[in-house]
């Protein structure tokens, strides 16, 4: 947890949450930028990045890795 590579997947997945949750509120019906309640909008988005955060500090804690992701990569890579 306490590694560049897991806090750079972390904050990457955190951003990603954000982000799908603009397009998800943005998707609904009746969505206007001059209508919208931008302090709702931006709680939302807060709320899915660190509840993303939370998810990747509970995965790094039920894992051995030093990554944000629940899956490791075993494939090796072929050699040159």
């Amino acid at each position: 947890m306490f590694t560049k590579k897991f806090w750079k997947d972390a904050v990457e997945r955190s951003i990603r949450a954000g982000a799908w949750t603009l397009v998800a509120i943005a998707g609904t019906a009746g969505f206007s930028l001059l209508s919208v309640s931008w302090p709702g909008l931006l709680a939302a988005i807060g709320l899915a990045m660190v509840v993303s955060l939370a998810g990747s500090l509970a995965v790094n804690a039920a894992s051995s890795s030093d990554t944000a992701s629940i899956v490791v990569n075993t494939v090796e890579k072929p050699s040159s």
